[in-house]
């Protein structure tokens, strides 16, 4: 990572203000915090190599800072004299640069469009942008810059070469650039040329311009050349148009051929002759017109493109002046082409020169590249082709088994003596004939036309009477050409390909190369046929690399981790303590490095790591919280004798990527892996084992030289120059519980004060009298409400303490002290180290790993062992067979390979009863736990067996789900959208019952679990309610309404109410899908999914009339208050409820619907039900102040239909702002009406 001025600058200000910020607030350990922020910006100058400008500014901005004292400015200030004087010794500070991207057509100058227009050397016009890229500064050539440079050069050509040349400028284009020194020592390093370079530096501007000015030339057809410019050799055109190289002579591979071979391989004669005439129309070169753009740009002369022998011939020269070290040797000419011939001179012939008679062609470049690494591999076959090789003597073997094999006598049977049997009649030779591959087929095609012949030609020899082993062998051959002969007629399409070498080669040459790659596997150590295919690919279009010893390639890796030194090196060493007394270190990952390394290569964890922070912000008050995960693996087989080959590792990630990245492996960083030091077995040699590991590892994390997370903060930079800055504290210790007792130093179950979270619990074998302290608790008899928990600091004291005693105690009192605490003591162990006091948090940092407590030998394998014993106590079959069978029968996501079928096999059953638990690991337990859930709901519960061992299953099911599916941001989001589903098609819904019954009205979906016993207990609604039932079947039970109390009638049930005295229902059905029921407001109903099929959803239709107020009650009481008006009586306030003791008949009397009817009928009615309800005749009441109320309600209803059409309306279509803010301005709406209502009721 290169430090800015800027950084500096930034970095300065930044600490200023924070100490500033620090000492307002009386922060403790200002020393520590000072010395750690200074370290941390003398880090990133002593990386530096400043000019006066840049140390003038920095200077400036230290002078000016107000918050820094004296003594403070005077280490920076050292610092940057320390920068100033490296300087001069610029070449030799080690530093890796990043690759810089520059725009390579705006620097030229006109001489070097001249040249690269007008000269006839290709190799001239390559050095003359190389050497214009060195003047630059340029020290690390970006992808990006490559591809402009090619473009550069291709624009100076009248017609554009193939991709394959293409790419081979490509290469020399990194190659030239490699053999100029560099030209710009001591000048600043740009990370990023600008597209305009008049605004480079004008240092750096001067020295590269000083005779003439950058042209800024850009061709017009320059964007569509660099489009065709492939950067690698996976590149999709060069796949397209890859190379088939002409076959090597026959030589004597012919005479390995057995007599099989040619029986099998006769009829494939017919099809290399139906081939021929596409190779030769294939095989003549290509003109001008099928692969050349023709250009129309600013230069009149335009050349044609470069040859592939001109391409092939470049070599940068090499110098021999020391000035223009270092020097580099000249790349290999690509194994797919000609090669650069030497003069007598001993110096490579100009491109126009080459002598083409005396080129190699393709496939013997390849032969020598196979034979160069099977020599050094010794794997080479002493005697080939003398009939010695493994090959011929599999050939000789074949061919015996080719011959019928004679009958053998019966035993004991005397032979015949000195009597001449008829020979046995010749056996009729076995030909195959496969047909003919189609020109147009594609890839696949062919392939399944090659892999198909294996079968049918076995079938064929089979049906004419030769033996299985025999035509296993006839198969064999027919399949083996099969196969290369689809691969060479897919790949033809060189014109180096020869017509009648692809003949021979196909009919004898085909046998010795199969053996020949058999004998490159076999004899070498184990690697994949894959990965071999790919390897022996490689080599042939690059070429055998120059180093290949096993060293190389450990230096190669580490030469590729040493580019990453951002905060220093990738990898660092720290010192434990052994038990022996000796000093020991082990490897660790430099996570700020790390996390550099991983964010500047702008890819899926650069996105994550925005994405969180655009949820998420940091900030030094806000940090974000690190967690930190160890776990112990296993390689191999996890239940051998011997497994020294533990290992142990530290994983570390952050809480604010969410529970759905967490849940992904590539979100967690390795930070420690004992196996780059130790194995497990090792971690116990060190005091206080993993305890040790993880203070020393926390404590580099957060004490590390250049760079403090949780003060300072962590900076990350990415590809385009993009910075963030990161604050971190350590926020959770994830453990299982074996791990928690190794890091904390706790005894757990052995100890009489078992749980690190209770003050005041104790074991009941501890012996301890409650007499003096009323306070304890044993855990046999203790009431939860009474343990009193413990704080971090309750925990930090206790290891104060036992410090404390191991000085003060005998070594046996000691031990009893630990064991009364609780704690193991280590000076080295984790809640000893003081460096992490203010870092660790045993209380509020401790997080349990809920999947060792549910699925490793937990719960779910305990409960699945008890309800297995249920069903085969109460199962009129075999349980396990049939449960075998259901579970079997689901076909499982492809990443998931696991028969869950066999986890019911009589082998599991009985080490099921034998261990006393159910058998399976955590991943097979996830797999299992829903289907089973199924298999009991569908077929165990219908048949009334084990409903209580069922519900608990389906129970365990459900938190296992909650607590996959459930996280904090889920609740949040969930408690935002709490207000209800938004669905067109209920919105619709709605809008039609609106219509139909004109009264306002809403629609529910109710989505209740299987096997439930009471999915909603009973209770009474203030609406009438129609139940459609949409899926699933769900049982109803309506009752008589309850008796008339102090709770309002329709609202029973509710808010902790409880309905006593239900009596029989008056209905009990179970509703199938497309059922519906009507449900009176007022009426008790409770609902059921116990026993039943499936999982339940339905829909309900509330028509909503008295909570509205459009209802017989409200009409009374607006006719009432009209009448006290007219008599010119008080307003009394609202009518108080006094309803208590009504029986039902009189309470509905006034307590319903109103309906849409003609007031005259509706004002007879009204003073009918008036008369039930007060129990006598109301005369106080006339037909005008009915009639004057019934308007006002009636204009009530039209603005409450109104807004509800208007509601359902925008939900139906999507009209308006999103579903919570859409609904939020309609009942704002509603609530207004309400509010008239109430005011036309003299009620407010």
């Amino acid at each position: 990572m290169t430090w800015s001025v800027d950084n500096i600058i930034t970095e300065i200000k930044d600490v200023g203000e924070l100490l500033h910020f620090k000492k307002q607030n009386g922060a403790k350990n200002m020393e520590q915090i000072e010395s750690t922020l200074l370290r941390n910006v003398t880090y990133k100058l002593d990386t530096m190599c400043l000019s006066p400008t840049d140390a003038l500014q920095i200077q400036k901005a230290l002078h000016d800072d107000p918050n820094l004292t004296s003594d403070m400015k005077g280490i920076v200030n050292v610092a940057i004299d320390g920068s100033l004087t490296r300087e001069k010794g610029r070449e030799d500070y080690s530093h890796t640069y990043k690759p810089q991207r520059i725009n390579v057509p705006q620097y030229l100058t006109m001489s070097d469009w001249d040249t690269i227009k007008n000269s006839q050397n290709y190799h001239t016009k390559v050095t003359t942008v190389c050497r214009r890229l060195r003047s630059l500064g340029v020290r690390s050539l970006a992808e990006q810059s490559v591809k402009s440079a090619v473009g550069a050069i291709l624009s100076g050509y009248q017609d554009l070469p193939d991709q394959a040349t293409m790419y081979q400028m490509v290469q020399d284009i990194k190659l030239g650039f490699a053999s100029i020194p560099d030209q710009a020592n001591g000048l600043c390093f740009v990370v990023k040329y600008p597209d305009d370079p008049t605004k480079l530096s004008p240092q750096l501007y001067a020295h590269c311009y000083s005779t003439e000015h950058p042209a800024q030339i850009i061709p017009d057809k320059l964007p569509m050349i660099l489009k065709l410019i492939p950067l690698r050799h996976t590149h999709a055109s060069l796949a397209k148009a890859k190379p088939v190289h002409a076959a090597p002579s026959a030589g004597s591979a012919a005479s390995s051929s057995h007599t099989s071979s040619h029986m099998a391989m006769a009829p494939f004669m017919e099809i290399a002759t139906n081939l021929a005439a596409i190779v030769k129309d294939l095989s003549r070169k290509p003109s001008a017109d099928d692969i050349n753009l023709t250009m129309n740009h600013n230069f009149q002369n335009g050349q044609t493109g470069p040859s592939p022998a001109e391409i092939e011939s470049f070599k940068p020269k090499l110098r021999t002046s020391t000035v223009d070290a270092p020097q580099v040797q000249p790349a290999a000419a690509s194994v797919a082409a000609p090669l650069a011939l030497e003069n007598g001179n001993g110096q490579t012939d100009e491109p126009g020169n080459v002598h083409s008679g005396n080129s190699l062609d393709g496939a013997s470049i390849e032969q020598a590249a196979y034979d160069a690494l099977l020599a050094r591999n010794g794997s080479k076959t002493k005697g080939e082709g003398k009939g010695k090789g493994k090959g011929n003597v599999k050939a000789q073997k074949a061919k015996a088994s080719a011959k019928p094999k004679p009958k053998a006598h019966a035993k004991g049977k005397a032979k015949a003596k000195a009597c001449l049997k008829r020979p046995a009649s010749a056996m009729m030779p076995f030909v195959y004939d496969p047909g003919h591959p189609g020109a147009e087929w594609g890839k696949r095609t062919l392939d399944s036309w090659s892999s198909k012949h294996y079968h049918s030609s076995r079938q064929m020899a089979l049906n004419q009477g030769f033996t299985d082993d025999e035509a296993r062998s006839f198969a064999r051959d027919a399949r083996y050409p099969m196969a290369w002969l689809c691969e060479t007629f897919w790949e033809i399409g060189n014109p180096l390909h020869q017509p009648s070498q692809f003949q021979e080669d196909l009919l004898w040459k085909l046998p010795a190369k199969l053996r020949r790659l058999e004998d490159l596997r076999r004899g070498n150590p184990y690697v994949s046929s894959s990965a071999l295919s790919n390897i022996v690919k490689d080599i042939q279009q690059h070429g055998l690399p120059e180093l290949h010893q096993r060293k190389h390639m450990q230096q190669a890796r580490d030469a590729r981790l040493d580019e990453h030194n951002g905060y220093g090196p990738l990898t660092e060493k720290i010192n434990v303590m052994l038990k022996d007394g000796k000093k020991g270190e082990i490897m660790v990952v430099n996570i700020f490095t790390f996390l550099q390394a991983l964010y500047e290569q702008n890819g899926g964890f650069t996105a994550l790591v925005n994405t969180s922070l655009e949820k998420h912000p940091c900030s030094h008050n806000n940090p974000w919280d690190l967690i930190y995960y160890t776990d112990e693996i296993v390689p191999g087989n996890p239940l051998s004798a011997e497994t020294s080959r533990k290992i142990q590792t530290a994983y570390l990630s952050f809480k604010q990527f969410g529970a759905i990245a967490l849940s992904k492996e590539e979100a967690w960083l390795v930070a420690w892996l004992v196996a780059f030091a130790k194995r497990s077995s090792h971690v116990m040699e060190m005091e206080a084992g993993m305890s040790q590991v993880t203070a020393a590892l926390l404590d580099h994390i957060f004490h590390h030289p250049s760079c403090s997370p949780d003060i300072g903060g962590l900076m990350l930079e990415d590809r385009s120059g993009g910075s963030i800055k990161l604050w971190f504290r350590l926020g959770m210790m994830l453990q299982d519980g074996a791990a928690h007792k190794a890091v904390w130093g706790l005894k757990g179950d052995a100890a009489s004060k078992f749980c690190v979270f209770c003050l005041n619990l104790l074991t009941e074998k501890s012996n301890i009298v409650d007499e003096s302290n009323e306070h304890l608790l044993i855990a046999q008899s203790w009431d939860l409400s009474q343990v009193q928990q413990a704080s971090n600091d309750d925990v930090h004291a206790t290891a104060k303490r036992l410090e404390q005693k191991h000085v003060e105690l005998k070594a046996n009192e000691f031990q009893l002290w630990q064991q009364a605490v609780g704690m193991n003591y280590n000076k080295y162990a984790l809640l000893h180290w003081e460096s992490l006091k203010g870092h660790v948090q045993p209380i509020s940092q401790f997080l349990h790993d809920w999947m060792h407590c549910f699925l490793v030998s937990g719960i779910f394998q305990t409960v699945m062992h008890l309800i297995m014993t249920a069903l085969e106590a109460n199962f009129s079959g075999n349980v396990y067979d049939v449960a075998s069978q259901v579970v079997g029968a689901w076909n499982l996501p492809a990443v998931r390979h696991d028969n869950l079928g066999k986890l019911f096999e009589p082998k599991r059953k009985k080490a099921n009863k034998l261990a006393g638990t159910f058998k399976c690991t955590a991943s097979e337990a996830l797999g299992l736990a829903p289907i089973f859930a199924y298999f009991l709901q569908t077929i165990i519960v219908p048949k009334g067996l084990c409903k209580d061992e069922c519900f608990a299953y389906v129970a365990l099911v459900d938190i296992l789900d909650l607590i996959q599916l459930v996280c904090p941001q889920s609740l949040q989001d969930g408690k935002d959208k709490i207000q209800g589903l938004y669905l067109p098609g209920l919105a619709e819904f709605c809008l039609a019952a609106l219509k139909t019954f004109q009264w306002p009205c809403a629609a529910n979906v109710y989505a209740s679990p299987a096997a439930l016993e009471v999915s909603v207990p009973c209770h009474t609604d203030r609406q009438d309610v129609l139940v459609f039932q949409a899926t699933g079947q769900k049982r109803w039970q309506v009752f008589h309404p309850p008796d008339i109390g102090d709770v309002d009638p329709l609202r029973r049930g509710k808010d902790g109410d409880v309905i006593e005295h239900l009596g029989d229902p008056l209905l009990d059905v179970v509703l199938e899908p497309g059922y519906m029921l009507y449900v009176p407001l007022g009426f008790g109903h409770r609902t059921s999914t116990y026993g039943l099929r499936g999982p339940s959803w339905h829909i309900t239709l509330n028509l909503d009339s008295v909570i509205w107020g459009l209802s017989y009650r409200l009409l009374w009481s607006a006719s009432q208050r009209y009448a006290r008006l007219r008599r010119g009586e008080r307003d009394e306030a609202e009518e108080a409820a006094k309803t208590k003791g009504m029986s039902w008949q009189q309470y509905s009397s006034l307590q319903a619907a109103l309906p849409d009817q003609d007031v005259q009928q509706l004002s007879l009615e009204l003073l009918e039900r008036a008369q039930i309800w007060h129990g006598k005749a109301c005369d106080d009441v006339l037909p005008e102040d009915i009639h004057q109320a019934f308007q006002m309600i009636q204009e009530h209803r039209r603005r409450l239909l109104s807004l509800h059409q208007l509601m359902y309306a925008e939900a139906m279509l999507g009209l308006g702002e999103d579903p919570q803010t859409r609904e939020a301005a309609h009942w704002s709406a509603l609530q207004a009406e309400m509010q008239l209502l109430r005011r036309n009721m003299g009620w407010a």
